[in-house]
């Protein structure tokens, strides 16, 4: 899988130069990406439990905004 990432990197030119670039290639990057996992596979759970469609569509839209504001430098 990650060499696939590579050579489509490659492909489309994306600068690997740049500081976002190295941003997410970085471990504090990745221990991130690990804790929105595990963050979405727990609250994946509760909304199972609760089952109810508005909690489902405002829980989830608020863990959108959290998964891209934790991203963040």
């Amino acid at each position: 899988m990650n060499r696939l990432i590579q050579r489509l990197i490659r492909f489309l030119g994306i600068s690997q130069e740049t500081e976002a670039f190295k941003w997410s290639q970085s471990k504090a990057y990745a221990q991130r990406i690990e804790w929105i996992k595990n963050t979405w596979i727990l609250s994946g759970i509760i909304m199972l439990i609760i089952a109810h469609p508005a909690f489902i569509l405002l829980f989830s839209s608020f863990l959108v905004f959290l998964s891209f504001a934790f991203l963040e430098p």
